[in-house]
């Protein structure tokens, strides 16, 4: 991945150093009428969209000249990036789905058995 950092817009500064070119960042966040992601903290995280490649995508395209950012784009692929934000997403619905079985064992008559002997499911009375 070194190879895409090295397509990242960057400049050096009068002392040498290198400095990202917080100016495309911004532009792009501003054309999407949402928070700069310069602008990120841990108290103000929850105000940005994150956790899907497509973001990913995006952000590399508004700061990338095309070309660039359509490489940018093939090496994730070839690095199997998808596969990473596929399960990140699958263990997200499974939480999910643990979550809503946690909410429904806690109703009134769940452990009772009232449930489980009601009929339903397949159950033979």
């Amino acid at each position: 991945l070194m190879e895409l950092i090295k397509l990242l817009p960057v400049k050096v500064d009068s002392e040498g150093k290198t400095v990202f070119m917080e100016a495309r960042v911004r532009e792009a966040a501003q054309r999407r009428k949402e928070p700069c992601v310069l602008d990120l903290t841990p108290s103000n995280v929850r105000d940005y969209e994150q956790g899907r490649l497509s973001l990913l995508h995006r952000d590399v395209e508004g700061i990338l000249e095309r070309h660039q950012a359509e490489y940018f784009v093939s090496r994730l692929e070839c690095a199997r990036i998808r596969s990473g934000f596929e399960m990140r997403e699958e263990l997200i619905n499974y939480k999910k789905a643990l979550y809503l079985l946690y909410q429904v064992s806690r109703l009134p008559g769940w452990c009772s058995g009232r449930w489980a002997h009601s009929g339903e499911g397949g159950n033979a009375s």
